[in-house]
């Protein structure tokens, strides 16, 4: 059976359809949940985003998450703003 499932992640409502017989919900449980995280790392508009905090001061490049790290090589370096 196709899968298809609409969560509202980031703000908006995400939509993934699955063709493949062999794909169950299991993966798409995943996708969302990557999505999530995400958002709750990378986000400008979330307070307690990692994101959102490193700006704030709440949180420094050593503590933050290596997808994060990743990114923002120098986390004490230029803001990221919205």
């Amino acid at each position: 059976m196709a899968e298809h499932r609409v969560e509202h992640v980031m703000g908006i409502p995400v939509g993934i359809d699955v063709r493949d017989e062999a794909v169950g919900p299991a993966a798409l449980d995943r996708a969302f949940a990557w999505l999530r995280s995400v958002d709750a790392a990378f986000s400008t508009y979330r307070a307690d985003s990692e994101v959102s905090r490193l700006n704030a001061g709440t949180l420094t490049g050593a503590q933050a998450s290596p997808a994060v790290r990743r990114a923002s090589p120098d986390c004490s370096g230029p803001r990221l703003t919205r």
